[in-house]
């Protein structure tokens, strides 16, 4: 540990002192990038014992997260058939450019691919 104008230091983190934390776990949080996320930001610059459990207490009471935190549902795996010759699965796609219509065509065997204006 190490002082410095005022502020306890342990290597290049600030010991926050307990009056502080909940201030510092509002800043922390406010971006609402979830408990890793506000466990990583915090470790850039602050430290306290226990901080991390207070970090994960904090988001997972936090509604704006849990209001739209990302499902964690795992989702079927697609697999897609690996061609062993050229142009035996290909795919297409039309696009516009310029007020142009294109159709795209690409190979997905060799990565050949060619477009054309409709």
């Amino acid at each position: 540990l190490s002082y410095y104008e005022g502020l306890v230091f342990r290597a290049h983190q600030i010991v926050v002192p307990g009056s502080l934390r909940p201030l510092m776990l509002k800043y922390v949080h406010a971006g609402h990038t979830g408990v890793q996320g506000c466990i990583r930001r915090a470790k850039q610059m602050l430290f306290w014992v226990g901080m991390s459990s207070d970090i994960t207490n904090t988001v997972e009471s936090c509604t704006t997260c849990e209001r739209y935190q990302q499902s964690n549902q795992k989702h079927e795996v697609m697999t897609h058939e690996i061609p062993t010759l050229p142009f035996e699965i290909v795919g297409s796609d039309l696009f516009h450019f310029q007020g142009d219509e294109y159709l795209l065509i690409a190979d997905s065997y060799s990565g050949f691919f060619d477009f054309a204006k409709l």
